[in-house]
């Protein structure tokens, strides 16, 4: 009997450990799926679509700014480097991983993976607040959320986000609670971020789009040769700077990464073979912000001379005549780097520099070992001369400007011109220059040698500051809905522009002068350029002996373009050249009255914009006085 009642104990303490763990499993069944009763089901399906979106919007963004969602702090651009810290690409500002600041110094700003999944949690955390769930009040349903916490973890092919927001609905008979979402989106950024880096570091290392630019360089313009003539050789600056900007644009977009898209042999040298197998494009516009400046003998803003020699009295009789010339370049010019496969592109900018026709990377190489200790030797120094600096302007009254001395690549602070003179002391330097600035001025040089010179004068312009008003088809041009790009380029390359609303005064400082003036007008636009594939043709050196003199034979090579989103579309706008007299400057104020040409509804209305904009000119109304055309 007692082993009875033995045996009973153990049968009914195994059926309440066998109870106790079917509970369990029940109840953490229950806790871990968390069933929704199917009539408050689309309340949490909703909200599922919230994240869903809001987190491929933050990966767009990502893709289309260079990792970023949040760009890092903006380092606005100056005269020495057109660049800020972000590129303008179709209205998108996308921010430079590698780019010269306004002072001359290389500053890089490239995300970690961890601060891209970071910025991409915080985003999609901020827009979940937004989502729209007042639909279900009407319907009697009682939503609460509280505040997402928000976990990111990208992946090569996809994005994993988990969501922890405790989330209830009722509708007063049933109810309902969720506390965590997990969703997955299909996506190359990471994957797309891995290879950008490899051609970054790449380029950081061997600069090989610097080499690319010095060859084109060497290619389209003139740079160091001799000419069998006795007459000049005069080179338009201008339009050897515009066929180095149009060429690098040609050279860089026939660059390739693998060698299964190059096809023939004399496109083996656009190879940078690194073995990608995503599809790449390195895109520059001869538009975009580019600083292309040419100095040597005989260089001016207008033309490049080169003298014969052989043609003076008395050197003729050898027969022979010749013009050697010896151009130095700088280049800085911004390229885009895109990665892209059919359905995304993820796209980064950097600055290609070219110093004094070298690459960037050996130019550091050869500061860093000038002096022996890694540093640069330090002309300033050195002030053996004494040199008087008077500065004046156009009606030769003194001007009281801040003065500096540049002898090669250094320039050595000098002081203040007080009452239009300063005596400073300054070092020895063949074809020095004295630089002087004010506020109300045009900036201003002036040549000197101090080794034989001790004065030298410094001539500069007034600026006149003037209000510029727009008037689109008669009427106050809408700074609420649109904006306006206005434009002034003097004919000697002074160029000053406004950016309307951003520059809130809408004032603009103008010396006298013969100006081509353009306005711009932009709308918010919709509007997608599908992906297109275009033909260019580029003239490279034929093989063999032809080549060595010079011979070129003609290749063309598609350049694929991703499909790509418009923010803004051209509406309006026009040009008009017009000298701007001091008289007229002195009024402070002009009003340019401006075409409109509608906003387009279709990439095909948008071409016919830009096509109208080039016969399009603007009236001009001076002071209140009559408007001109």
């Amino acid at each position: 009997m007692q082993k009875r009642g033995q045996v009973t104990i153990f049968i009914i303490v195994a059926v309440a450990i066998v109870a106790g763990v079917l509970t369990y499993l029940l109840v953490q069944k229950s806790v871990g799926s968390e069933s929704v009763p199917s009539d408050l089901k689309p309340v949490f399906d909703t909200y599922l679509s919230c994240i869903r979106q809001e987190a491929r919007n933050a990966v767009d963004i990502a893709l289309t700014q260079a990792g970023y969602i949040e760009p890092p702090e903006y380092d606005p651009p100056s005269d020495y480097a057109p660049f800020s810290s972000e590129l303008n690409f179709l209205g998108i500002p996308v921010p430079f991983w590698m780019y010269q600041s306004g002072n001359g110094l290389i500053k890089e700003q490239i995300p970690t993976e961890q601060e891209m999944e970071r910025q991409i949690g915080d985003f999609i955390q901020e827009r979940l607040k937004e989502c729209d769930l007042q639909e279900f009040l009407s319907q009697g349903i009682e939503v609460e959320v509280d505040e997402p916490i928000v976990n990111v973890n990208l992946e090569d092919d996809k994005m994993r986000v988990d969501v922890r927001a405790a989330m209830s609905a009722s509708d007063g008979e049933t109810s309902a609670r969720k506390t965590r979402y997990k969703v997955e989106i299909p996506t190359r950024l990471k994957r797309f971020y891995k290879v950008a880096k490899e051609i970054y570091q790449r380029e950081k290392e061997e600069g090989f789009l610097e080499q690319y630019a010095i060859d084109t360089l060497n290619l389209n313009a003139p740079v160091d040769g001799v000419e069998i003539q006795c007459a000049p050789k005069v080179w338009s600056t201008r339009e050897v700077v515009e066929g180095v900007k149009r060429a690098l644009a040609d050279n860089f977009a026939t660059i390739k990464f693998s060698d299964k898209y190059v096809k023939g042999k004399e496109r083996e040298y656009f190879l940078v073979d690194m073995g990608i197998g995503e599809q790449v494009s390195v895109l520059y516009f001869p538009d975009w912000p580019s600083k292309i400046e040419v100095s040597g003998e005989g260089v001016s803003k207008a033309t490049m001379v080169a003298k014969p020699i052989g043609a003076e009295q008395g050197l003729g009789v050898l027969g022979m005549c010749y013009v050697p010339y010896h151009f130095v370049y700088d280049i800085s010019v911004p390229v885009l780097v895109q990665i892209y496969d059919g359905e995304e592109s993820f796209q980064f900018p950097i600055v290609v520099l070219v110093d004094n026709n070298l690459p960037r990377q050996i130019k550091s190489k050869l500061n860093l070992s000038a002096s022996g200790q890694g540093a640069e030797f330090d002309l300033c120094k050195y002030r053996t001369q004494t040199l008087q600096v008077n500065v004046f302007d156009s009606n030769f009254r003194p001007v009281n400007a801040d003065l500096s001395f540049g002898c090669f690549e250094q320039r050595c602070p000098l002081g203040k011109a007080k009452g239009g003179t300063l005596v400073a002391k300054v070092p020895q330097c063949v074809n020095g220059f004295v630089y002087a600035s004010a506020d109300g001025y045009v900036k201003s040089k002036a040549k000197v040698s101090t080794n034989r010179e001790n004065s030298v004068d410094v001539l500069m312009e007034r600026k006149f500051p003037v209000r510029v008003e727009l008037f689109v088809n008669g009427r106050k041009f809408d700074a609420q809905n649109s904006r306006a790009v206005v434009s002034f380029l003097r004919d000697d390359g002074f160029g000053a522009s406004l950016a309307i609303p951003e520059s809130g005064t809408n004032v603009v400082e103008l010396p006298d002068g013969n100006y081509e003036i353009r306005v711009y007008v932009y709308s918010n636009s919709k509007l997608s350029l599908p992906p297109s594939t275009q033909v260019k043709c580029v003239q490279v050196p034929k093989q063999g002996l032809l080549g060595v003199f010079g011979a070129k034979e003609e290749n063309c090579f598609n350049v694929q373009t991703p499909a790509t989103s418009l923010n803004f579309a051209l509406i309006g706008g026009g040009k008009l050249k017009r000298f701007l007299t001091q008289q007229e400057l002195s009024t402070g104020r002009l009003n340019l009255f401006v075409p409109s040409f509608g906003n387009p509804s279709s990439i095909d209305e948008l071409q016919r914009n830009f096509v109208l904009f080039g016969s399009s000119e603007l009236g001009l109304e001076v002071g209140g006085g009559n408007a001109r055309r």
